[in-house]
């Protein structure tokens, strides 16, 4: 029975199918978290008084951390991070006492924000760990057969070699943190314990102008012997100016209200951030050294058909239908002395250049993605695999010694169309241009609108401070609205790259709009995380660049302007938002309609020319408008 192959329709299902869409992405639980937050920072607390002070919970900060850190380890161990999350969340209520605050309007609020965070961090942990399962699927819908490969030699043994170094450095950072937290807190209980108290009157709140940033932090108390001390507070409203204060009189000068006694709180709640990380960290550890010989069910993994070149210590993988000058997909890490003694050849030592083997048909079982086990079998022998599969773009072509001069018809260099890339839209016509479709446009400018409402109080004031005097509210938006959408539709919403029969144009983040005919086009690269890469000959025809290496050609100037230009493009990634929002080219779809365009045109056309930049539609400017408008109504935002 044939093995299904590995080419680029199948390797482009599996990417679709392993990427994840935007309500999955890791800094969703962040952005809900900071939902949490607001709500918590935003409710009144009770004010620490002498009769009922606000004393040190060290196991409260504790949890306050792996609470703070679970949001962020969801890229690291979904799992852990949404169960050190639920275990954070529940004690905070035990270990404060603060269950019957819940039945208040604030109390509710927060258990409500912080339910609805941890339902919003379930649903992305969920939604992450189907990505091998869909992957799975996709093979399977292939018709790959499914094998159970022998275990891979490279998989750490033990409990201590799978944790990596991560895990147990960030543990002992943990342990650290605790142990300097119960000294310091032991040292200054005791240090307030033998301390005398006196009777002290708040008599200000410095402002800025006299303590900076701590304004509002710090009250100045008058004390019995005439000393006028600035003290340190957790809210300076809570201490109006003449309010009666107990103070402690601390060794070495200080001063200590006994309202608010000293507490260690950073380092347990580092600790328990740090706690969280080292469980986070040993988890993905143990997931990425297990190399299952089968699936989850049991059955066995997808086997498939490559080609590739197998050297000591790696495998460089390519599509079973790649072309000449076409990189491999993936390099499967090897045992370097058992690979070395399997193809007989000495094993490598550090900075040996190795000669590459001919490309030989391989056999892949696993899921064929960078960050998977993948088994590799060749002439019938299972490979001594060390290690998940790694990225390989960069690796060297299939073809290293092609039959002709890589350039066509038109002594232009070669470059065949990926037909099974083309977007559906550019199946047809030549011309085109590349940009975000209009119903995303939504996801870009309501951010700006956003910036616009929350700073306009702040620009307006500034604005205020450095004219001297009063700036109308509807000026300052006017601004910072233009500001934001400008930013918008400089970095998101312009065309950066249109195409037609004699060439394409080119437009820069700051404006400049080139143009050049598809005979300047050298290179076009394709990568889902960077974009596209157009590599150009520039200058004009009839002007040679003064580049350091360049010869002139008499007759044909243009050929002699080498020293090529990067112009980066960035495409839209494959997973970027769901599938039925997604209508705009992937960076392979890109890439494939801009070869299309050049070998369906005219590609003897050689010029390059400043050209002007796409206008600016007149909803954006309708949108300014509206800022304007709204933030001149009586009564501003």
């Amino acid at each position: 029975m044939s093995l299904p192959a590995l080419d680029a329709p199948l390797l482009r299902a599996l990417e679709r199918a392993r990427g994840l869409p935007l309500p999955a992405r890791a800094w969703v639980p962040v952005l809900s978290f900071t939902v949490v937050a607001a709500v918590v920072l935003s409710a009144p607390a009770a004010p620490c008084t002498a009769a009922d002070p606000c004393a040190p919970d060290a196991a409260l900060d504790l949890m306050g951390g792996a609470l703070l850190a679970s949001a962020a380890l969801t890229a690291v161990s979904g799992r852990v991070a949404l169960g050190a999350g639920v275990v954070a969340a529940l004690a905070q209520p035990v270990l404060g006492g603060t269950w019957a605050e819940v039945t208040t309007p604030w109390g509710a609020a927060t258990a409500l924000a912080l339910a609805a965070h941890l339902a919003v961090q379930l649903a992305v942990v969920r939604r992450r760990e189907r990505v091998d399962a869909d992957a799975a699927a996709v093979l399977a819908r292939a018709g790959a057969p499914l094998t159970a490969p022998p275990a891979p030699a490279g998989v750490p043994r033990g409990p201590l070699a799978r944790a990596g170094l991560l895990a147990p450095a960030a543990a002992v950072l943990a342990l650290v943190l605790l142990v300097a937290g119960a000294v310091l807190q032991a040292r200054g209980t005791a240090e307030e314990a033998s301390s005398p108290v006196v009777t002290g009157v708040v008599v200000a709140h410095p402002g800025a102008e006299e303590v900076g940033d701590d304004a509002g932090f710090v009250v100045a108390v008058a004390l019995p012997d005439g000393r006028e001390p600035v003290v340190e507070v957790l809210d300076a409203a809570e201490h109006p100016v003449g309010a009666r204060e107990p103070v402690r009189l601390l060794p070495g000068g200080g001063v200590r209200l006994v309202a608010e006694p000293y507490d260690a709180w950073g380092a347990p709640l580092l600790a328990g951030a740090s706690a969280a990380l080292a469980l986070a960290a040993a988890a993905r550890r143990r997931r990425g050294t297990r190399a299952p010989a089968s699936g989850p069910d049991g059955a066995g993994v997808p086997l498939l058909r490559a080609q590739g070149r197998v050297l000591p210590g790696v495998v460089l993988v390519h599509a079973a239908d790649a072309g000449g000058d076409d990189p491999p997909v993936l390099a499967v890490p090897l045992d370097v002395a058992a690979s070395a003694r399997l193809l007989g050849v000495p094993e490598p030592e550090d900075g040996d250049e190795l000669d590459l083997p001919p490309v030989r048909p391989l056999e892949l079982a696993g899921v064929p993605a960078p960050g998977a086990w993948v088994a590799v079998r060749c002439a019938g022998t299972w490979l001594p695999v060390a290690g998940p599969a790694e990225d390989a773009v960069d690796g060297p072509p299939l073809d290293l010694d092609p039959d002709d001069d890589g350039l066509d018809e038109d002594g232009l260099p070669a470059m065949a169309v990926p037909v099974a890339d083309l977007a559906d839209a550019d199946r047809d016509g030549a011309g085109g241009e590349h940009r975000l479709p209009r119903r995303l446009a939504v996801l870009v400018v309501a951010p700006a609108l956003v910036v616009t409402a929350l700073g306009a109080d702040w620009a307006t004031d500034l604005l205020s401070a450095l004219a001297g005097r009063p700036v109308p509210a509807a000026v300052a938006a006017a601004l910072l609205g233009l500001l934001a959408l400008e930013a918008a539709w400089r970095f998101q919403l312009r065309p950066r790259l249109s195409w037609d029969a004699d060439g394409f144009t080119s437009t820069g983040v700051l404006g400049r709009s080139r143009r050049y005919g598809w005979a300047h086009l050298l290179d076009v690269e394709a990568d889902r995380r960077t974009g596209v890469v157009l590599t150009v000959r520039t200058g004009e025809a009839g002007r040679l660049d003064a580049v350091e290496g360049a010869e002139r050609e008499d007759g044909d100037a243009v050929e002699a302007l080498v020293g090529p230009v990067r112009l980066e493009q960035h495409a839209a990634g494959e997973a970027w938002v769901p599938e039925r929002w997604r209508g705009w080219r992937t960076a392979a779809a890109l890439r494939a309609a801009l070869l299309r365009a050049r070998a369906a045109g005219t590609r003897t056309v050689r010029v390059v020319e400043r050209v002007p930049a796409p206008a600016r539609p007149a909803e954006l400017w309708a949108l300014w408008l509206l800022v304007v408008v709204l933030a001149g109504w009586p009564g501003g935002w």
